[in-house]
């Protein structure tokens, strides 16, 4: 009588479990499937909450960084003044003080027609303000090229004066006096001539002018002088 062997059907839970267990290492232990989960389980839940943790605080610094953006794409609060008629000008990055006042349509608030200015450069001192008294800082300002001598920038912003055609604004808390122009060119021109020593070479100057129109004819020097002195 021969005997023979029925093949198994196994359920497909104890075949996927029987492939488990031949690719495992000798050692390896293989956990129940409850167990199993539940130690998968374990560390997800921490690393979600990490990772939950961790979205709230990017989500919060997004927020930081995008209202932070939104305040520095509408400007800085300077405060204008012009003949005694005050407005404030929400200043941009990358904007000259002269373009934002144009922009806002300040002169109208300013009841000026328009606001002085020729070179746009700094050439000219035309669009010329002052910082006023009070201003938190003057840091605030960033003056770009304006084209004069370093001599002259260096005094003008000692004194306080702004181009406001080629200066910046980069934090809060700027007071800015409009139209003066006219002051700045005394301060420049006017007040760096007329001084006791440019008085002193202009004498110079005249009596060396005298002295060669009096050697070209000694002798009618001579009689002049003889009748000064008589007359004296």
């Amino acid at each position: 009588m021969r005997s023979c062997t029925l093949p198994v059907l196994l359920p497909p839970t104890c075949l996927a479990a029987l492939c488990i267990a031949a690719a495992a290492p000798a050692t390896a232990f293989i956990p129940s499937s409850a167990a199993a989960l539940q130690h998968r389980r374990r560390p997800l839940h921490v690393v979600a909450a990490d990772a939950t943790s961790n979205n709230t605080g990017s989500n919060d610094n997004a927020l930081i960084c995008s209202a932070d953006k939104r305040k520095s794409q509408e400007g800085h609060k300077v405060e204008v003044s012009y003949e005694g008629r005050t407005i404030n000008v929400a200043v941009r990055p990358n904007e000259t003080i002269l373009m934002a006042l144009e922009r806002t349509g300040a002169a109208d608030e300013l009841c000026v027609s328009s606001f002085p200015q020729d070179c746009r450069r700094g050439n000219c001192l035309t669009c010329t303000g002052r910082i006023k008294e009070g201003t938190a800082s003057s840091a605030n300002l960033v003056r770009g090229e304006d084209g004069l001598a370093p001599h002259v920038s260096k005094d003008l912003a000692r004194k306080g004066y702004v181009l406001t055609c080629s200066s910046f604004v980069v934090g809060e808390g700027l007071k800015v006096e409009l139209g003066q122009n006219a002051d700045v060119w005394e301060d420049t021109y006017r007040k760096r001539y007329e001084n006791s020593d440019s008085e002193k070479v202009g004498m110079h100057a005249q009596a060396k002018l005298l002295r060669l129109v009096a050697e070209g004819d000694v002798p009618k020097w001579t009689k002049e002088t003889e009748e000064t002195l008589e007359r004296s």
